[in-house]
């Protein structure tokens, strides 16, 4: 098995945890649709898992409990291992930019937060920026964002603080 050992006199108990996780997954694939990409790895005998709304409803990465099987996920990617992703980004193309405002003065960055669209795009970008930072602090690497404004959104997230939603 590839348990990480650690002195768990030096951490805090949350980094030990962490730290105890079986990492048996080489790849995972998150918004992954029908999972074409993990499934071949798996053929491959590559041990992957998908992750995706569309096809576990569970899976839905803008609530809590889906961004902990994501976390879960990531913190189980073995070290050089590697996740993927192609989150929904509607709410940050260019096209987009009248009716999520944004571009705007008023709204900035965080576009109108009064809209449920945009909302879910904040909450994307700032939970995709927090499994970033959890898989670079494993040694994990992150192959792709698929999307430039989703990338472009993260790379807010991770620079200026994140962007949450407003719970309900």
């Amino acid at each position: 098995m590839d348990w990480l050992l650690v002195n768990k006199s030096k951490m805090d108990p949350s980094m030990v945890m962490a730290n105890l996780i079986n990492r048996d997954i080489t790849m995972a694939d998150l918004f992954a649709g029908w999972a074409g990409t993990s499934q071949k790895f798996n053929k491959d005998g590559y041990k992957a898992r998908a992750f995706d709304r569309n096809t576990i409803p569970e899976q839905d990465f803008c609530e809590y409990d889906g961004l902990a099987i994501a976390v879960w996920y990531v913190l189980r990617i073995k070290p050089a291992g590697f996740f993927e992703a192609g989150p929904q980004c509607s709410t940050w193309i260019t096209m987009a930019l009248n009716h999520t405002q944004r571009h705007s003065e008023v709204w900035g960055i965080h576009g109108d937060t009064r809209r449920d669209d945009v909302q879910e795009g904040n909450t994307c970008a700032a939970h995709m920026a927090l499994l970033i930072r959890i898989a670079s602090s494993r040694e994990v690497r992150v192959r792709r964002v698929r999307r430039i404004e989703i990338s472009f959104s993260i790379s807010l997230c991770l620079g200026l603080g994140s962007i949450t939603r407003r719970l309900t």
